[in-house]
């Protein structure tokens, strides 16, 4: 005789925390380094969660979309 196996438990993976990165800011501040003007910069790693973020919560006006950093 089978017995009805109740269905497991969905869950809904959740996102690991996002953890400021150190070497990234090093990446980014190099990169800047000795430039003009103000940047906004963030990187994000998505398999780690890692990210960097410089200047996110200040408002730009974009002249080209082609300095983006792809």
């Amino acid at each position: 005789m089978l017995s009805a196996i109740a269905p497991a438990e969905q869950t809904t993976p959740k996102p690991t925390d996002p953890v400021q990165s150190r070497p990234l800011q090093q990446v980014v501040e190099q990169a800047l380094e000795g430039t003009g003007g103000e940047y906004a910069v963030v990187v994000k790693h998505l398999q780690t969660g890692e990210y960097f973020a410089r200047v996110e919560d200040v408002e730009f006006q974009a002249a080209s979309l082609y300095k983006l950093w792809v």
